[in-house]
């Protein structure tokens, strides 16, 4: 039911269209309706008293359209001629649940996901409201069990842009699309993979976000292996300004998130909406105390002769011993964001939109992932750091992205989507509070260690047209061009430089001194590299809608690339509902993914931590990356990166059994060929390797590795998910969502080239086996409570226990099992006066850890957590916060 007022004010050639909606069952006041007036193409939702406002209209006849999830949709012809007040009461009606439409998953015309052939999720405006967290990779981990994102405390580079996978694959196997568009990928490598870094997009942005959980590389072409996320900006004309504060139960890791977003009408029903985003967050600290003995002290040879004298480090050893101290840091890094992005669209004269969308965001971390080095240690000045020093990486990255188009009906062509989008990402390393020992006295502490960039271009032209007038065949069809380019910019000549200085005391003065700044070496003018490629592509999907139950859509994609040829793709989706609220769909198609030029081209000298089996023990190591065209690289196997190819089958069901109540399950099988990853470390432990290593003058470090088409994999499992809506009266309105991942990723085959063999090594033994090959669990159910200005929700998430297989039959200490970990969060909050809302919450409300670390594996107690990297909840714990927003 829909009541109009017509106001008393003088007439006048622009008017306003107010109103407020609410449930015609309770008169429960609706939050986030969506109000869509044609054919002006004005969009607005409806803010946290129900209440909307659309501005600058005409005298004329219009659509109005009203909706929500778990309500009715009703559309109504209004009439304007003077400023209008309307209240809008929206049916219960179950029919309605799930029946928002989502454009994911096919080119043609939106589908709701009730009826999307393929398994989608969505994540409304109000999960994204009630949640507390401030970035949008964690938001997703929250509400998609089998998205996952590990809370990475040591990676150079890793934990300030943290890798994201779908299904349990690869991060470069998932792709990520803005407003159905192509986002740029990383510059810097994630772990094995480069993929998207999502938090680079703001939160206070973010209208919903759409998550298809089915391979569609005929669809969107290359990543599309594990699924694909897209984001949809807000596009508004309402505006708010939310303001988040939070600490965690241990008393550090103060944050503080400020977001502003505000949509403006613009003349002929235009829409600018801007969102800017601030996060300031302080680190966490939650390494163990250094068992390790800091100074020399007086040190005797076997026979028992003392060889070095030091009654100084004795006394300070002592000292030390009797009091450790904490001198690293594992865990979440400093960090300062600054991010804003705006979404624009202009309606013409002849029926053809404008649109454009981007953004920048600028992200300062300050970690803490590298080793403390010791008084002792051969790559400590002792005249700069006497109590030795941690070093720690500052890395600075940029993001920017625009894209903008034209969309017009072309009736014998059909609607025209013509754009051009570009997008980069750069990451510049330094590196603080260390030292070039080969520079002895002289070496800086602060180093700029280099940069790297990646760009991306791309034009495009879309198409989607009915074949018949009942519009039961339609045809989805366009082209792509797009541009890459990857560059690596070598750092300060004292990052990487070797001065020359031996070490000037301790029992080895005299010897060769360590070379290049500790903890992380510069990029040398020899790591050096601007490499571009250009891909195109053409494509096409016919849809069939041959009942209202049944529908096939079939899709393929041929696509070039300059670096590595041709390849051709095809998908093939059905959904047949057999009995009214039930349906069953299946899905097969076949993908590929490009190597990235990242991993084509990267090379890199950092510290790992791995376990030495001869002491059993964890040790640091320095490592190298080589290239894969480089000489040494190509002497221990390497050849030129091909395409991974990847064929996946679903089939699942759809289900409203009761009222309100939504289930979906699809069960899942991906195979992928010649999978892209870093190989073994191989080290000089190795003779053969230390003399190759001579022969191609590869001093100061202890082992290398590459990027190689090393495996191939089998990923299985099941998504379940559950929504129900219910209208209690007098008792509010509750929404209960809950979803289950079971995920089963086997390495079925490694590729060993016959070099390697000969050296008496293998390209992916036990250890990466066991970091690559996994099964887990996870679940996450959350109930949002609505009652008279009071929101409150609870989330209970479940890592499952995430264990390691091994085809390979040797076992590696302390690879094995990560145990479940299950965290509740909670909020809640109570809206004043119709403008403001102020809450309070917590995630991780008891202080879910990983358990301690075995003394083995623990780096000499600096590494108090159980494989903290490998941790989907991090090392963090509880973290409280309080909100305060503004709607307007």
């Amino acid at each position: 039911m829909v009541l109009f007022t017509l106001s008393a004010g003088t007439l006048k050639a622009q008017f306003t269209l107010r109103g407020k909606v609410a449930a015609e069952e309770n008169s429960r006041l609706i939050e986030g309706a969506t109000i869509t007036l044609n054919p002006v193409h004005k969009m607005t939702k409806s803010t946290a008293d129900g209440s909307f406002v659309l501005t600058g209209l005409k005298t004329g006849e219009y659509q109005l359209e009203v909706s929500s999830v778990g309500l009715g949709k009703y559309t109504k012809t209004i009439k304007l001629t003077r400023d209008t007040i309307i209240k809008v009461m929206l049916a219960d009606n179950s029919s309605n649940l799930n029946e928002v439409s989502i454009s994911v998953g096919n080119r043609g015309k939106s589908r709701s996901i009730i009826k999307s052939a393929v398994p989608v999720q969505l994540i409304s405006s109000q999960e994204i409201k009630t949640s507390g967290y401030t970035n949008t990779a964690e938001l997703i981990q929250m509400l998609v069990p089998s998205f996952t994102q590990n809370r990475i405390v040591r990676g150079d580079g890793s934990e300030t842009i943290r890798p994201s996978t779908m299904r349990g694959m690869g991060t470069d196997q998932m792709l990520v699309l803005v407003n159905g568009k192509r986002r740029h990928i990383s510059a810097f490598l994630i772990a094995d993979n480069t993929g998207v870094d999502l938090n680079a997009i703001p939160v206070s942005a973010i209208e919903s976000i759409e998550v298809l959980k089915d391979g569609a590389a005929a669809i969107y072409g290359s990543d599309a292996i594990a699924g694909v996320i897209n984001i949809i900006l807000k596009k508004d004309t309402g505006g708010s300004v939310d303001v988040q504060s939070g600490i965690t139960s241990r008393g550090d890791g103060f944050n503080t998130k400020i977001g502003i977003d505000k949509g403006f009408a613009l003349k002929n029903n235009g829409v600018l909406n801007v969102a800017i985003q601030g996060l300031y967050a302080e680190k966490t600290v939650r390494a163990g105390a250094d068992q390790r003995k800091q100074y020399f002290g007086t040190i005797k040879n076997a026979a028992g002769d003392v060889i070095f004298s030091d009654p100084v480090g004795d006394a300070k050893n002592a000292a030390y011993a009797a009091n450790p101290k904490v001198t690293m840091i594992e865990g979440d890094p400093q960090k300062k964001v600054l991010g804003t992005m705006f979404n624009y669209s202009q309606p013409l004269k002849n029926e053809g939109k404008i649109y454009a969308f981007g953004g920048v965001n600028y992200n300062n971390t300050l970690n803490g992932s590298n080793r403390f080095r010791l008084p002792s240690d051969d790559g400590t000045v002792r005249s700069i750091y006497p109590d030795g020093f941690l070093a720690r990486g500052k890395i600075v990255t940029t993001d920017y992205s625009f894209a903008g188009g034209y969309k017009q009906d072309f009736k014998s062509l059909g609607m025209m989507d013509a754009s051009i989008s570009m997008g980069g990402n750069s990451v510049q390393f330094n590196l603080l509070n260390s030292d070039n020992p080969s520079l002895g006295d002289k070496s800086p502490t602060n180093f700029y260690l280099g940069t790297h960039h990646f760009n991306q271009y791309a034009a495009n032209l879309d198409f989607v047209k009915p074949l018949d007038q009942n519009k039961v065949y339609s045809l989805a069809y366009g082209a792509e061009f797009r541009v890459e380019n990857y560059s690596i910019k070598a750092g300060e000549e004292a990052s990487y430089i070797d001065g020359g200085v031996p070490i000037l005391d301790g029992p080895n003065a005299g010897k060769r001194a360590p070379v290049g700044s500790q903890g992380y070496v510069g990029y040398r003018p020899s790591n050096e590299v601007d490499k571009s490629r250009n891909t195109s592509a053409v494509y096409a999907e016919l849809t069939a809608d041959f009942t209202k139950s049944f529908t096939v859509s079939a899709a393929s994609r041929y696509e070039y690339y300059s670096d590595f040829g041709s390849t051709l793709n095809g998908k093939i989706s059905a959904r047949y509902e057999f009995i009214k609220g039930y349906a069953i769909r299946a899905a097969a198609n076949t993908g590929f993914r490009a190597p990235s030029l990242q991993q084509s081209y990267f090379s890199q000298t950092q510290t790992n931590y791995t376990l030495d089996p001869a002491v059993g023990q964890i040790v640091s190591r320095e490592n190298s990356t080589l290239p894969i065209n480089s000489p040494a690289a190509i002497a221990l196997g390497a050849q030129p990166l091909k395409p991974e190819k990847s064929y996946n089958v679903s089939a699942g069901l759809t289900a409203l059994p009761v009222k309100n109540l939504f289930i979906t399950a699809d069960l899942y099988a991906v195979r992928v060929n010649d999978r892209i990853v870093r190989t073994s470390f191989f080290t000089t432990s190795n003779p053969l390797i230390k003399k190759l290593f001579s022969d191609y003058n590869i001093v100061g470090i202890q082992s290398a590795r590459y990027f190689a088409n090393a495996i191939d994999t089998r990923t299985q499992g099941i998504d379940i998910v559950a929504q129900y809506e219910l209208h209690a009266n007098d008792l509010g309105h509750f929404t209960f969502l809950a979803s289950y991942n079971y995920n089963l990723l086997t390495i079925v085959g490694v590729h060993n080239p016959a070099t390697l063999a000969s050296l008496n090594e293998t390209i992916f033994n036990a250890e990466r086996v066991a970091a690559t090959a996994t099964k887990q669990n996870n679940f996450t159910m959350s109930i949002v409570h609505n009652l008279k200005g009071f929101t409150s929700s609870l989330r209970v998430y479940r890592a499952g226990e995430l264990s390691n297989k091994y085809p390979i039959p040797e076992k590696v200490i302390g690879l094995n099992t990560m145990p479940a970990l299950t965290t509740l969060d909670a909020e809640v909050s109570y809206l004043f006066k119709n403008k403001v809302r102020f809450g309070i919450g917590a995630n991780n409300i008891f202080d879910k850890m990983p358990p301690l670390n075995d003394p083995s594996l623990s780096f000499n107690g600096n590494f108090k957590y159980y494989n903290g990297n490998n941790s989907q909840l991090g090392v963090t714990g509880a973290y409280y916060y309080a909100k305060l927003g503004y709607s307007f």
